[in-house]
């Protein structure tokens, strides 16, 4: 039987290593991908995708579905530099945002993908309705 996987932001940095990691082991991807303009509007949207991810794995868990997300924190892409931002400033962020990160380092692509491995693996099947905070201790500082 097939493996299918649905994928939010899939076009680049996170989702888009999550998807090629997937497709590359065989499974049915499919990606999604969208700008956002607001933190504001971010916030709203991931409370709202927790909210889902409770609600869709409590409604799929008698069909045998698991339903899970990753909340990454300050994670290595290029949405500073494609959002205008210069060298100058972007290393300015970088370094405040190490300040205040407990592992002292943004997160990398690859960290991301290992976890959407953990919660996709065989082995995890008795996980559902988690949202995995993948941010370096931020959201527990």
């Amino acid at each position: 039987m097939a493996q299918n996987i649905v994928i939010t932001g899939g076009s680049s940095g996170i989702g888009k290593g999550i998807a090629k990691y997937f497709y590359g082991k065989g499974w049915q991807v499919l990606i999604t991908g969208r700008n956002m303009e607001k933190l504001k509007q971010a916030e709203e949207e991931i409370a709202a995708l927790n909210m889902l991810t409770k609600i869709w794995a409590l409604e799929l868990a008698p069909k045998g579905i698991r339903v899970n997300a990753i909340a990454p924190g300050p994670t290595d892409t290029d949405i500073l530099r494609s959002s205008g931002f210069d060298d100058a400033a972007i290393k300015e962020i970088h370094l405040q945002e190490r300040e205040s990160i407990p592992l002292k380092r943004r997160c990398l692509i690859d960290d991301i993908v290992c976890n959407a491995v953990l919660l996709l693996d065989s082995g995890s099947n008795w996980t559902t309705g988690v949202v995995l905070a993948t941010d370096g201790g931020v959201s527990i500082s």
